[in-house]
């Protein structure tokens, strides 16, 4: 009987001891996984140009390419301290893979016609009040608490665009 006892005893130890083992091998691999920082790519700006022009509605866009080097880690390091990216603890994978970020700041875009556009904008002259700017960017994201805080804006269109 007492040997019973003493063989259940050692199996549920055992058991336990497995299962301790298992749980502490699956967090520390859950913890590698999970980023503290939705923002994983800061580029600078090299150049832009126009790359693509296209018309839908009767609207016509302009998609601009951006020649772009990495950023330091010491300007990724402040941007990451500056929008107070470093709670998200998620995990970055193929279905939500974190965003990238321009770190120039920008004055302004203005939109130049290199030919005559019309009467009043002969070719050199500013277009700006023709077009409108689309600008995606995660800072509503990141100020909402990665959207924990209800609604954020990934995008914003602006006239005459100024920062």
């Amino acid at each position: 009987m007492e040997v019973k006892i003493l063989f259940r005893l050692i199996r549920k130890i055992c058991l336990l001891f497995i299962l301790f083992v298992s749980g502490l091998f699956l967090s520390t691999q859950c913890k590698d996984d999970v980023s503290p920082n939705f923002i994983h790519y800061f580029y600078n700006i090299d150049s832009m140009c126009c790359d693509r022009i296209h018309v839908y509605n009767d609207t016509i866009y302009f998609d601009v390419e951006i020649y772009r080097s990495n950023a330091s880690e010491r300007q990724a390091d402040s941007l990451k301290s500056l929008y107070n990216d470093n709670h998200y603890n998620k995990v970055i994978d193929e279905d939500n893979i974190g965003g990238e970020v321009l770190v120039n700041h920008l004055d302004s875009i203005h939109v130049v016609s290199d030919a005559d556009f019309n009467e009043t904008h002969p070719a050199g002259a500013l277009l700006d009040d023709l077009f409108d700017v689309g600008i995606y960017g995660y800072y509503g994201y990141l100020t909402s608490n990665y959207g924990r805080n209800g609604d954020f804006q990934w995008e914003f269109t602006k006239k005459n665009f100024r920062f």
